[in-house]
């Protein structure tokens, strides 16, 4: 996409900055969000494989097909902001 990147903390850390010259962009894949969701239990095929969290009674789980296309799913559990990736 022809966008610069800071990449001054993974020079501190030994990579070679010429190893992150170019890249997809950071709007390339389109994230999962809750309009991409359903909270029907059962509304699912049962070999479906899922990744799944859980935090205080709060579960989700996420289609791993589904994140296989968008990479990552944000969320909250709980109180807690999240994102699922794949």
């Amino acid at each position: 996409t022809g966008e610069r990147w800071d990449i001054t903390q993974t020079v501190s850390i030994g990579y070679d900055p010429n190893q992150f010259e170019f890249g997809i962009g950071r709007d390339a894949f389109q994230t999962l969000d809750e309009r991409n969701w359903t909270t029907k239990p059962g509304n699912t095929n049962p070999s479906m494989r899922v990744i799944g969290v859980a935090e205080n009674g709060d579960v989700h789980a996420y289609s791993v097909g589904k994140l296989r296309h968008h990479e990552t799913a944000n969320t909250t559990l709980g109180s807690h902001a999240i994102v699922a990736g794949y």
